[in-house]
């Protein structure tokens, strides 16, 4: 009878392979971040317009705009859909006045 070994030893990875692999630096992530952060510092301020809205309201091609509205359209006593509708400014009109 034969028997087959599956076992197999790789060789050692070589340090010359990692030498030639290109440093990046940190400091160039820091600078950009610090620069996007400064352009939407001066952006116009934030509106928020509806009572106890927290966040700007999303699209409504949102993903989790489309999950919690139909969450609370099915479930109107869910607390996880209330809160997002109620913070996101997504309540519904009707629902909000009255």
């Amino acid at each position: 009878m034969c028997q087959i070994s599956y076992l197999s030893i790789s060789p050692p990875l070589s340090p010359t392979l990692f030498s030639r692999l290109p440093l990046v630096s940190a400091a160039v992530d820091v600078k950009t971040v610090v620069k996007s952060e400064d352009k939407t510092s001066s952006a116009a301020p934030l509106i928020l317009d509806k009572p106890g809205q927290k966040f700007q309201t999303p699209t409504p091609g949102d993903a989790d705009r489309v999950f919690y509205e139909s969450l609370y359209k099915q479930k109107t006593e869910s607390a996880m859909a209330q809160n997002y509708v109620i913070e996101y400014g997504v309540l519904p009109k009707e629902v909000r006045n009255g």
